[in-house]
């Protein structure tokens, strides 16, 4: 951060450490129905506010309003970011905040969250899953490309998606990728505009920008007819 404390996301919490005492200390002061371990994915936006994926959970800490104790003012999303009722953990992964303000997340079995202020400023979110044509519901990184399309990588290949259209344009090792499993918040865009990811087989390089994604219109073609699985002519 700016003020030059690190804030280490473990299995067992939150810590915070300070440079200029050289102490790591608990970061949070967890309320009763705080449950999150597991820290993976992490992203500070422009309020300054860190947001922590975990295996139970989403954590946003106000990272400019230290306590006298050292902890810090934080709040927690246990359950699904689009159904706060559901009960069902949230397990977020990894974070994009794209220059139109809207913030993507990307879950561990959900699939990818749109999340855009509402008129009180809080995150409204949609989700994005394999029914809507992405690859897979595990995502493992996400980020942007110069023309505002999201590049999300999962465990089965990696997907495209345009945000004013809501299509999925997906890719796997068939297209020349190095594998299909990718790797935890292995997602990069250069100053020049190229993606990088790393996956379980090495490091795919992507230039998405160099040529128009086009997609072919195939018409349907009727071949025959089946009924109680005897051909009807």
């Amino acid at each position: 951060t700016v003020t030059g404390r690190m804030f280490v996301g473990s299995n067992a919490g939150v810590l915070c450490y300070d440079p200029d005492s050289g102490l790591l200390r608990p970061a949070l002061l967890p309320g009763a129905d705080y449950r999150a371990f597991g820290y993976i994915g992490s992203f500070i936006d422009d309020e300054r506010q860190l947001w922590l994926g975990s295996a139970d959970g989403l954590t946003i800490i106000d990272i400019d309003r230290r306590r006298p104790d050292g902890t810090f003012p934080y709040r927690y999303l246990r359950y699904r970011l689009d159904d706060s009722m559901s009960e069902v953990s949230e397990k977020p992964t990894c974070f994009c905040h794209t220059p139109d303000g809207i913030m993507w997340i990307g879950t561990n079995g959900h699939g990818i969250y749109r999340g855009e202020r509402d008129g009180s400023g809080e995150y409204v979110y949609r989700v994005y899953t394999v029914s809507d044509g992405l690859s897979h519901n595990i995502v493992k990184g996400v980020t942007v490309d110069g023309t505002g399309h999201l590049w999300v990588a999962t465990i089965n290949g990696l997907s495209c998606f345009n945000p004013v259209s809501e299509t999925f344009m997906n890719y796997s090792a068939a297209d020349g990728l190095p594998c299909n499993q990718f790797y935890w918040n292995a997602a990069y865009r250069t100053s020049d505009g190229r993606l990088l990811f790393g996956s379980t087989c090495g490091i795919a390089e992507i230039e998405p920008d160099n040529e128009e994604i086009r997609v072919s219109r195939n018409p349907v073609v009727f071949t025959r007819l089946l009924v109680g699985n005897n051909v009807v002519n």
